[in-house]
């Protein structure tokens, strides 16, 4: 097979090292992947290939499908720059042949900065040539073409120069033409993958075309190897991938070379060793194998999710290994991740293991969170042995940590009186299924304040509840903002207020409002202004209030800017930066120094020195702070209430006095400070300036134990996480411990100062209660990328000894990203507009979840694109993102792709900017308000915060350097270098919002090609056929791809209808024909199967255009459709049809013209042949649905089946009919009584009353009065099945009974049957309507056609009917006399059994309907009112529309027999004669055959003509009238009508009387010996008397009483022989119609065929055997009188005596004789008559011979004139007579003068008389039909011996060689006309005969083909 391969470009890197370059598959170590289709890459440091194991394949990265042409970087051609001019260095051909032109094209591009003129010279040798020289102008940015020629002479390498002249100098492009050579390269070595017995695999690897000549190629490998595509041609400077598949049957190791021959005589080669190994195990893994297992949909790898787990806990879950080979299978398993050890969330204990044969195994899975909100990502691969069918397991799972909340943040106490205590309840839940321990940082035992408990542990969805008290020790506002630590949950913060009132002092109330302006106040720096001064400000309107009521300046209520407000803090945020630290969020207003004070070891007998403290005032008003601590604490400071000036600071005394030796002092000592006006109520006028206190917490601690006593030993339970949450650079990560005292006495704590200085931890010391739980925040800025250790020193008791080490693991997280699939992505060959997708995986390496965006120009997002672009990636998770190339252009393309990323949490930007200057000063406020300069402006709130906040947040914003460019919106492209050595600087196309220090970068090029492909289809048509209505048919379409792209198309259907249906209903019709896919992908040379799925839903033709279009984009853009191809269908309904219809029994005197209309059969099969209604298919098949005796009906037609009329008692009438499927489908047919459709019931369910309807259904089914035999059946298409329909005449009266005839999936007719039982003796005649419809007639006709009413009579005794004519005449009468409707037999009988004819004119005057209710009485019976009507129309007006030329009969019965009934042994070849249209006075034959079926009995028929005698003037023969057939013989009958001379239509039923020769002779011999018998018992008696006695003497004889002793008997009545039955003939009927015209209607609308009829004037015949005649009266000849006959002749004598006496006329007359016989000779013929008549009249009488008696029949007339005896003979020779005797003997001389004259002319009259004597007699009509019936004589003898196989009409004609003519000699007194008139005589032949049909028109020679 030899393919050919397009040719593509390599670049020259690719030619240098081809052992390094080429792209390949090296196989050293393998990897394996479960997906069903896995590509891989190879390079010389790294190999890996990766394959299925089922369909094993490696290809290469550009991944190009079966016969594949890879694209290659194109090489950049080599330019240069001359003075400004860019122009390549030299101009190559390649490829060129001899004796033709080649043409490159030269560009120069101006890239300086002015306008360049150039000169140029013609190349020096002639066969480098280009246009004439000219003047060359380039503008700036401007390039010129300059097109060069090359024609060789000869093939060898040719050079020239081309040079340029400018003003600075001259240049010279050199142009060079090559020669071409072969050369092909591929790889040395090929390693294929493992594979499976009996599997395949395939490996791709390049074959590379470096020559300059399109080479053909050819491998050869041996088995089991075979290389596709084995032969091609390759294109100069491509590269073809060939697919190498290995199909092995032995579990071997092959080590087998492939050559590759190519070259001119194929003699070059080149070779590749190939390298394969065959294996045989397998292991099969399931996640769930009772369930749908969850599937990656990018990756196709299994997922093994564990769900949402607890922080801390363990979850467990096992996957199933299931080895269905033979052999034992080890397995190994390996995690893709490096991570360190502590860091690992999911393990498996079992890494390796074996899975015995045909065994399973459960391998475990642990999942251990540590961080909360993490989403964990690991990947375990499962490796068989040989690592022939990797698994990779993705496994996933959530870290979910405790949800505890409070049902209240705020806790108001109001106010109570000094001394009191107030309790308040609060609801604290767990809302998560993980337990969480909290603990309130708050001293219960130091403050006026506390909660109970102060800390615990929460299960799953516990609550618990929480007790606040409230018990001041100074008449003050008491407000603390009290934190909930919770492990592994960010802290809650409670806000308690409350205020001390006593007698003499009354604080202002704080209330919660008070709190949240506060927070709004501190937002917008007030809060260092005391109440007064605010309040003053407010009366002075320097503020005002905003809608929450909190205060702001004027300025902002009239500026552009919002008001600040309080900002949304994190708790951690909130928590660490309390203002306890030097980073703070808002300005201290109170700060106090040191926080903590440790006493150490003292003495419990002297006082230890007292601490000194500074508290410092910050804002602009006095301060006082006031202690609350106890009387009887060891702690207190002195003095406990101080006040503070503005912006000053004091000090005071922190006093430690213990009361117990070898103790533990450790306390919380609180103090509130706050505005000094806020000490009475009465110091506030607006509400709004209450400020809440300030909490001060000074923690002091000491011990009174000695060295020589034992420290109390702690104990504890401390849970510490190894590791740090991962964070990005410049980031906080936070940790929570947790420390519970599982004791029995209280232990201290404190982190000793040589703990890491990185972690911040919170609270550094403290006391535990025991039972208690302490909580501790850890926070820490990682620095540098590698690990970390970090240990904290945690000390119990204040004893050395108990020291607890805690080690945890730091790193600031890399933003790394692994590039899987390499740093290049080539693509498929793509085409124009079209798309390709290629998989690229990257994979997240680092802790951090990561956001990554790709970046590249905007001219190149029109050509590439990647789903998703952007998005975050997870940690340690592999992404696999989607590449799509749509190309645009024929063309190779280079995009650089760059991929940023960056981590999730971090802030873009500074975390709290500086607010605008009018949020903290105004200029109208005064200066002793102003803001000292001390406070640094980046301590003023910002509007939002981020939820990871850098520990450095007192520090300015950090402003990107000056030598970055601002950063680029996220919507924006930057254009990219083409040069690939040239490096993308970070700052390009970087996120918007972020900074080049926060980010990292990839750059990936991305290579592809754009080609023009197209889809089609194998099959240009399909076709359905025939599809039932309803039903599916299905077809497949191949569409095939002979590109070498994979195309994605779109499919498109147009559908077209046609057929009887309405155009707007066919215009909405939908769409019927389902496509298995509308849209889908076709891979590179490759063909797809598509099925088409039609279900009609109408009769109708269907068309459908199947278009496709390639889709352009993923937003459904399509390009231009084509049509690939187009199907047709039909849709159909199974159709059924009555072919014939045939009655015996009762039914044996109906016509089969008038059996077709008492069954309405012309109806149903009109019916039948309509589309079903959707009623009609409520049930497509016979189904019992009626729980009624009448069941429902479903259909709106209904027929009646009469079965006409008979006598009680008579044979049943007996209906056969001939069903055929004339449809195309199979077809179920069902006949189904009332009592079929009803569901069988129990008796119980059954009602016992019925209506009269029910009971005589129920009779008439009971008795089986109606029966079908069979009900039902199945026909195949074509196919015909005979029915017996049967009615007994048991009942006399009228029985009906409906019956459903169904047509399964068709349609659905009631059919109500219906027959009349008449008593005996009692008359009946049966009418079929009473509506009668005449034929439509023209008006204006004067001879309109006779129309036949037919009457049956179904009694047992004849009938006399009389039409009442008075309506008649009143129609007439109104119609200006004219007869509009005329009755010509309204008298007649009617005799049993049979119809008569009636006939009637319908003559109308108007182009209207006429219409007439016609009484019709039964002497004797009933009578009935028939409604008559006829339509008269213009023809003038109608045209061509007129029905004047339809034969319009009511005989619409097949012409061809087709039912064979029961014992019929003869039948006609046809059963219905249609003559057409005929003229009036015209004879038609035809000739039929009559068969003998029988294969052994001989039949004797004769034809019934007696019911042909109705209609006048009419003569109808049959020839031959009887006669005998052998058996399988065919008798000719000819059936010949002679018409009337009255325009008529004709229904005339011929009976032909079949008997079989052997009944007839039995019946004869019976007969005869019945007769005998009859004679013998007339005569013959017996006398059983014994004492007879003589007879007495003769006398006068008495009264005969015989004795009563004699026994006078005849022969006993069981002797007594019965009357011979008859022999009961087979009638055949032949049915014979036809339309008579009169002369002229015939004439003008059929003139054509008027030669084809034979006219025959009627005659009055006798009636012969075989002929029916009714002659009409002839009208009365006319008669002359003697006397006009006298004067006739006087005239005629005087007129010839003057031409006699002429001499003039002599002299012309003896001119004229001796001239020439003129051409018209017949003008004077006249004359020859006259003269012939003479020559009678002296006796020379001529006799013409007669023809069989016909004479008499031509001198008939005559005859009729000698018997009146009144008239004399009018002979024309008498006038001569009488004018010779008129002649005087004084004109003697005249006469002797004459003679010779006379007697010449007597000659020539002589034998004109015998000339116009044959023509009289061939114008005779008994000549006429002499000649008629010669001609069909022969026509009858030809198709008797062509029936007869005797002659072949079908033979072609023979051409017979005649003997060459002779000379003829002419006799002296010939006439030289004579020869060639005998010659056309001898050269006279005759064609072959070709009569087809088996008919004779009247013309005898006319035969319809």
């Amino acid at each position: 097979m030899l393919a050919r391969v397009k040719s593509l470009p390599l670049s020259p890197e690719s030619l240098q090292k081809p052992t390094e370059s080429l792209d390949g598959t090296v196989v050293s170590s393998s990897t394996f992947s479960d997906t069903p289709r896995a590509s891989g890459t190879c390079s010389p440091s790294t190999t890996t290939c990766a394959w299925t194991h089922t369909s094993f394949s490696a290809q290469p990265e550009q991944s190009v499908g079966n016969l594949a042409c890879a694209q290659k970087k194109q090489y950049k051609v080599k330019k240069k720059t001359f003075w400004g001019i860019q122009v390549v260095e030299a101009l190559v051909w390649k490829n060129w042949e001899l004796g033709k032109e080649a043409i490159r094209h030269l560009t120069l591009k101006n890239i300086s900065m002015k306008i360049q003129k150039l000169k140029y010279r013609l190349p020096t040798t002639k066969f480098f040539f280009t246009v004439y020289p000219q003047s060359i102008f380039l503008s700036p940015g401007m390039s010129f073409t300059l097109p060069v020629f090359f024609r060789p002479l000869e093939e060898k390498e040719y050079v020239d120069h081309l040079s340029f002249v400018m003003a600075e100098g001259e240049f010279s492009i050199e142009l060079r033409a090559c020669l071409p050579s072969h050369q092909l390269t591929c790889l040395s070595t090929l390693q294929m993958p493992l594979c499976a017995v009996s599997d395949t695999t395939e490996t791709w690897f390049s074959l590379y075309n470096v020559g300059d000549l399109p080479t053909f190629f050819t491998w050869e490998v041996p088995n089991p190897f075979h290389t596709l595509p084995s032969t091609g041609l390759l294109e100069p400077g491509s590269v073809c991938q060939i697919k190498l598949v290995f199909q092995p049957h032995v579990a071997l190791i092959y080590d087998v070379q492939g050559i590759c021959w190519y070259g001119e005589a194929g003699d070059q080669k080149t070779t590749i060793q190939i390298q394969a190994v065959a294996k045989c195990p397998q292991i099969m893994v399931y996640v769930n194998r009772k369930e749908d297992e969850e599937i990656d949909p990018v990756s196709l790898q299994k997922v093994v999710d564990f769900g949402p787990a607890p922080v801390g806990y363990s979850m467990k879950k096992c996957i199933q290994l299931f080895n269905p080979s033979l052999v034992n299978a080890p397995f190994r398993i390996e995690t893709h991740r490096i991570l360190y050890a502590d860091d690992r969330v999911f393990s498996s204990p079992t890494t390796k293991g074996v899975v015995k044969a045909g065994d399973e195994l459960w391998l475990p899975l642990l999942f251990r969170p540590q961080t909360v909100g993490l989403k964990s990502i690991d990947y375990f691969t499962i490796f068989p042995p040989g690592n022939t069918s990797e698994v990779t397991l993705k496994i996933t799972g959530s870290c979910t940590g405790p949800a505890l909340s409070l049902s209240s943040y705020c806790v108001d106490f109001n106010w109570i009186n000094l001394g009191e205590c107030a309790m308040k309840s609060l609801m604290i839940r767990n809302d998560s299924d993980c337990p969480g321990f909290f603990m309130f940082e708050i001293d219960n035992q130091a403050s006026v304040f506390s909660v109970e408990p102060q800390s615990g542990v929460l299960a799953s969805k516990e609550h618990k509840m929480l007790t606040i008290t409230f018990q001041p020790t100074h008449t003050i506002i008491c407000y603390r903002r009290v934190a909930c630590l919770i492990h592994h949950q960010e802290p809650l913060f409670l806000d308690i207020i409350g205020t001390c009132h006593s007698d003499t002092n009354k604080p202002a109330i704080l209330r919660p409002r008070h709190l949240k302006w506060y927070r709004t106040h501190m937002a917008r720096g007030m809060i260092l202004f005391a109440p007064d001064i605010l309040g003053t400000m407010l009366r002075e309107k320097k503020f005002s209030r905003d809608e929450d009521g909190a205060l702001m300046l004027r300025q902002e209520a009239s500026g552009n800017l919002p008001p600040a407000k309080y900002p949304s803090i994190p708790p951690l945020t909130e928590y660490f930066l309390d203002g306890t630290s030097d980073t703070v969020i808002f300005p201290p207003t109170v700060t106090i120094e040191p926080l903590i004070v440790n006493f150490g070891k003292c003495s419990s007998d002297v006082a230890p020195d007292p601490v000194p403290l500074c508290l410092t005032n910050h804002t602009r008003g006095t301060i006082t702070v006031t202690w609350t601590h106890k009387a009887t604490g060891p702690f207190r400071v002195e003095p406990d209430t101080i006040d503070i000036p503005p912006l000053k600071n004091t000090a005071a005394r922190l006093c430690f006095q213990p009361q117990f030796p070898n103790k533990i002092y450790v306390t919380e000592l609180e103090a509130f400070a706050f505005y000094r006006v806020l000490r009475s109520f009465n110091n506030i006028e607006e509400d709004c300036t209450v400020f809440p206190s300030w909490c001060l917490k000074l923690r002091a601690m000491g011990h009174t134990y000695k060295e020589e006593n034992e420290y109390s030993f702690p104990r504890y339970t401390l849970d510490v996480p190894k590791l740090f949450p991962a964070v990005s650079s410049k980031c906080t990560s936070y940790r929570t411990l947790l420390l519970f005292n599982s004791g029995s006495l209280m232990l201290s704590f404190e982190f000793l100062p040589s703990s890491s200085p990185e972690i911040t931890v919170r609270p550094t010391s403290g006391y535990l209660l025991p039972g208690a739980y302490q909580i501790f925040l850890l926070s820490i800025i990682p620095k540098g990328f590698t690990w970390k250790q970090l240990e904290l020193a945690l000390q119990f008791n204040f004893c050395p000894k108990y020291i607890k080490e805690v080690i945890l693991m730091s790193r600031e997280e890399p933003l790394d990203i692994q590039m899987e699939s390499g740093k290049v992505l080539y693509f498929k060959p793509t085409y124009i507009g079209g798309s390709s997708t290629m998989p690229y995986k990257i994979r997240n390496t680092t802790r951090l979840t990561l956001t990554f965006e790709w970046k590249y120009t905007f001219h190149s997002s029109k050509v590439v694109s990647v789903q998703p672009s952007k998005g975050t990636i997870l940690p340690n998770e592999t992404m696999i993102h989607t590449w799509t190339f749509t190309p645009n252009a024929t063309m190779n393309y280079l995009i650089r792709a760059v991929l940023w990323v960056w981590d999730s949490g971090a802030p873009c930007g500074p975390p709290f900017p500086s607010p605008p200057p009018s949020s903290v000063t105004s200029t109208t406020l005064p200066s002793c308000m102003a803001i000292p300069s001390s406070i640094p402006s980046s301590t003023v709130a910002s509007s939002s915060l981020p939820s990871k906040v850098p520990l450095s947040l007192a520090a300015p914003p950090r402003l990107p350097p000056s030598n970055v460019p601002p950063p680029v919106p996220s919507n924006s492209r930057l254009p990219l270098s083409n040069d690939t050595s040239s490096n993308i600087p970070p700052s390009i196309l970087l996120p918007s919002g972020l900074p080049p220090s926060e980010t990292s970068h990839y750059v990936l090029k991305l290579i592809g090609e754009g080609i023009k492909a197209s889809i089609t289809a194998k099959e240009k048509e399909l076709d359905f056929g025939n599809v039932l209505v309803d039903s599916e048919q299905r077809k497949e379409m191949i569409l095939l791809n002979d590109g070498n792209c994979t195309l994605h198309y779109r499919l498109f259907v147009e559908q077209t209808l046609s057929g009887p249906c309405d155009p707007d209903v066919m215009k909405t019709d939908p769409i019927i024909l389902k496509l298995e896919k509308m849209e889908g992908m076709l891979c590179a040379r490759s063909q797809e199967t598509i099925c088409l799925t039609a279900c009609p839903t109408r009769r109708l033709q269907y068309t459908w255009t199947i278009k496709c279009c390639l889709l352009t984009r993923k937003d459904g853009e399509c390009s231009k459709r084509e049509v690939i191809c187009k199907a047709t269908m039909k849709g159909v309904y199974p159709t059924l049809s009555i072919l014939d219809a045939c009655g015996m029994g009762s039914a044996g005197g109906i016509t089969r013209q008038h059996l077709w209309r008492l069954f309405s059969l012309e109806t149903l099969n009109s019916y039948l042949e309509r589309d079903p209604t959707s009623w009609e298919l409520t049930y497509r098949v016979p189904t019992r649905h009626s729980t009624s005796r009448i069941p429902s009906v479903y259909t709106p037609l209904l027929l009646d089946f009469n079965f006409g009329a008979a006598p009680i008692g008579t044979e049943p009438s007996v209906v056969f009919l001939l069903l055929k499927n004339s449809g195309v489908v199979p077809l179920n047919w069902s006949f189904l009584f009332p009592s079929d459709q009803q569901i069988d019931l129990e008796f119980w369910a059954e009602r016992t009353e019925f209506d009269f309807t029910e009971l005589h259904q129920m009779r008439v089914q009971d008795n089986d009065i109606f029966s079908i035999i069979p009900k039902s059946g199945n026909l195949q298409p074509g196919q015909e099945q005979t029915v017996e329909f049967i009615y007994r005449h048991i009942f006399a009266g009228t029985d009906k009974l409906p019956v459903l005839l169904k047509v399964s999936n068709g349609r659905e007719i009631l059919l109500n049957f219906v027959g009349v039982t008449v008593k005996a003796g009692e008359k009946y005649v049966h009418f079929t309507s009473v509506k009668h419809r005449f034929t439509p007639v023209t008006i204006g006709t004067s001879l309109p056609p006779r129309q036949i009413f037919e009457l049956y009579n179904g009694g047992s005794v004849p009938v006399l009917y009389d039409i009442q004519l008075d309506v008649l005449w009143n129609v007439q009468n109104k119609n200006f006399q004219h007869p509009i409707f005329q009755c010509l037999n309204p008298h007649g009988d009617i005799q049993p059994g049979k119809t008569t004819q009636v006939f009637w004119i319908f003559s109308p005057i108007e182009a209207k309907t006429y219409a007439v209710d016609v009484p019709i009485h039964i002497l004797g019976w009933n009578s009935a009112i028939i409604r008559f009507e006829g339509v008269g129309y213009d023809r003038f007006i109608m045209g061509n529309t007129a029905p004047f030329h339809s034969i319009t009969t009511t005989d619409q019965t097949p012409a061809v027999t087709r039912l064979i009934v029961p014992g019929q042994v003869a039948f006609l070849s046809q059963s219905r004669i249609s003559l057409g249209n005929i003229p009036v006075c015209s004879r038609s034959s035809r000739l039929i055959f009559l068969n003998n079926a029988s294969e052994k009995d001989p039949i004797i028929f004769s034809w019934d003509l007696e019911a042909s005698s109705i209609i006048e003037n009419v003569i109808l023969k049959v020839s031959p009238m009887m006669g005998m057939a052998a058996p399988g013989e065919n008798i000719p009958c000819v059936v010949t009508m002679d018409a009337s001379q009255h325009a008529c239509f004709y229904s005339l039923d011929l009976v032909c009387k079949v008997y079989l020769q052997k009944a007839l002779s039995q019946y004869e011999i019976e007969l005869q010996a019945w007769e005998k018998e009859k004679a013998r018992q007339e005569v013959e008696f017996t006398i059983t008397e014994n004492n007879l006695e003589t007879l007495p003497p003769i006398q006068k004889q008495q009264p005969y009483t015989p004795p009563v002793t004699w026994n006078l008997r005849n022969p006993k009545t069981g002797q007594i022989w019965l009357y011979p039955e008859e022999p009961k003939p087979c009638l055949l009927y032949l049915g014979l119609s036809a339309r008579a015209h009169n002369m002229d209607d015939f004439l003008r609308n059929f003139f054509s065929q008027s030669p084809r009829f034979f006219f025959c004037p009627p005659l009055e015949e006798k009636k012969s055997e075989g002929e029916s005649i009714v002659v009409e009266d002839e009208p009365d000849q006319n008669t002359f009188s003697n006397q006009e006959k006298q004067i006739v002749r006087d005239i005629l004598t005087i007129i010839i005596r003057g031409l006699l006496e002429d001499r003039k006329f002599h002299e012309d007359v003896q001119r004229g004789l001796v001239e020439a016989i003129p051409y018209f000779s017949q003008f004077w013929s006249e004359d020859s008559v006259r003269m012939q008549n003479q020559k009678d009249s002296s006796g020379h009488a001529s006799v013409s011979p007669s023809y069989e008696g016909e004479e008499e029949e031509a001198h008939q007339g005559e005859d009729k004139e000698d018997e009146t005896g009144e008239e004399e003979s009018w002979d024309k020779g008498k006038i001569f007579e009488s004018l010779d005797g008129s002649l005087s003997p004084t004109n003697s001389i005249q006469k002797r003068g004459l003679g010779p004259v006379l007697s010449e002319m007597n000659s020539i009259l002589q034998e004109e008389n015998s000339r116009i004597e044959k023509e009289t007699i061939s114008r005779l009509p008994s000549f006429l039909n002499l000649r008629q019936s010669i001609l069909e004589n022969i026509i009858q003898n030809i198709m008797i011996e062509a029936s007869r196989g005797e002659v072949v009409l079908t033979t072609k004609p023979r051409v017979i060689a005649l003997p060459p003519q002779q000379p003829l000699l002419l006799a002296s007194g010939s006439s030289p006309e004579l020869k060639p008139r005998r010659l056309s005589r001898q050269n006279r032949g005759f064609g072959p005969l070709q009569v087809p049909l088996l008919q004779i028109n009247s013309s005898g020679a006319n035969l319809v083909s």
